[in-house]
């Protein structure tokens, strides 16, 4: 395990094929491209897909990871990754420089107060 460096070379916020709200980033470094994210930003309520309280607390979360104010300034932007290994999926995210982290699987475990 260990840290690696990655571009932000696109990004997702939207309604997948299937109708789920979600958000992407896209990445690029060493030679590899991932991409982070997948995770609902909406849940069922009376037969509507509605934002989630959760989905609308990740999209700021993200933007102050990265050290960005606007969803559109995230591409172009360089953020760490914990690397697990090939072929495993990447839960953290962090920022180049300071010490701000977002575990994705963490953040959407906590309970809300």
């Amino acid at each position: 395990m260990g840290f690696k460096n990655y571009e932000i070379v696109s990004t997702h916020l939207g309604y997948e094929d299937h109708g789920i709200f979600t958000v992407y980033l896209t990445l690029k470094g060493g030679g590899f491209g991932v991409s982070v994210g997948g995770y609902a930003l909406d849940e069922p309520i009376a037969g509507k897909r509605v934002i989630a309280r959760k989905g609308a607390e990740l999209i700021p979360k993200i933007l102050d990871v990265v050290g960005a104010e606007t969803w559109e300034q995230l591409k172009g932007r360089y953020i760490r990754v914990e690397d697990n290994g090939l072929g495993t999926k990447v839960s953290k995210i962090g920022h180049l420089m300071d010490n701000k982290w977002l575990d994705f699987e963490s953040f959407f475990k906590e309970v809300d107060n």
